[in-house]
């Protein structure tokens, strides 16, 4: 079909929609007409996509259509990226940034379904946005989406705001009114689902092709300013260094045997986990004076 023929196809679907939801007065009848609305976004939306390939010669690149890994289904990749919406919020109107999910189920869903459409040693990458809880440590909701999938998970943590600032930031703009509706809309809908804090980052995963998961969290102290590729790649290497380490008697046996060489790789591997001011590390540095 070309182009003309898909937004003929959303304009007409999109038409059906708007009339039934005006003309509607039972809410089955109201929801398919938003239904159909939103198949109508969807379709524009892959058309574009398709058109835009072509336009800058593109070929290789396929376009799907589905309710989130549905298009894919049984399918494996060696690399997955994702930027969903991950905004936990009450809207539904902006569909690049409204999950349309309650609280942070959709970020939930998306993590949880990644490790199954993963190659073995393969990577995805997904931004996500997360409740925490008072009291709970910001890595804790992320660890359980991760559990069970047979991957390593690095835990990345930029920021967490409370329910207020967060509204804030997702809202400003000029009209107050609009502003402050806006906050009243999302306060109350985070106080009704007991929302106090909500954590900003991302999730990476690699498939396991043998052994253990392990799960690493780490604080971002700045955003990226690039390409992170790099340092994402040397923090799995690091992980793994460590996770491979049997016991500290294992490692203080080696450190005796092999001397600074070996050391150096481990102090090297406990900075790239932010771990150089913990207890663990001090003891290592210890172990190795003393010895």
């Amino acid at each position: 079909m070309t182009l003309h023929a898909y937004l003929t196809l959303a304009a007409i679907l999109f038409s059906i929609g708007f009339f039934g939801v005006m003309t509607r007065r039972n809410t089955i009848g109201i929801l398919l007409g938003i239904e159909l609305m939103l198949n109508a976004v969807n379709i524009n939306l892959v058309a574009f996509a398709r058109f835009n390939a072509r336009l800058n010669g593109v070929d290789n690149a396929e376009f799907r259509e589905g309710d989130l890994f549905a298009p894919v289904a049984g399918e494996r990749f060696d690399l997955v990226i994702c930027n969903p919406p991950y905004v936990v919020s009450p809207e539904t109107e902006l569909l690049f940034r409204d999950g349309g999910r309650p609280g942070d189920s959709f970020c939930e869903e998306v993590v949880r379904g990644l490790g199954r459409h993963l190659a073995p040693s393969g990577f995805a990458t997904t931004l996500v946005n997360w409740v925490v809880r008072d009291g709970e440590h910001w890595s804790q909701p992320l660890r359980g989406w991760v559990a069970g999938q047979d991957c390593d998970a690095l835990l990345l943590h930029l920021e967490t705001k409370d329910a207020l600032e967060y509204a804030a930031g997702w809202n400003r703009e000029p009209d107050s009114a609009r502003y402050a509706a806006a906050l009243d809309r999302w306060v109350a809908y985070y106080r009704e689902h007991g929302i106090r804090s909500i954590g900003m980052g991302a999730v990476v995963l690699r498939r396991r092709a043998s052994g253990t998961p392990w799960v690493s969290a780490l604080e971002l102290a700045t955003r990226p300013a690039g390409n992170a590729s790099t340092a994402i790649l040397q923090a799995f290497a690091a992980q793994d260094r460590l996770a491979g380490l049997a016991s500290r008697e294992a490692l203080f046996a080696r450190m005796r045997q092999e001397g600074a060489r070996i050391v150096s790789r481990e102090m090297v591997a406990f900075e790239w986990l932010g771990e150089a001011d913990t207890p663990l590390f001090r003891e290592v540095n210890r172990e190795f004076l003393r010895g």
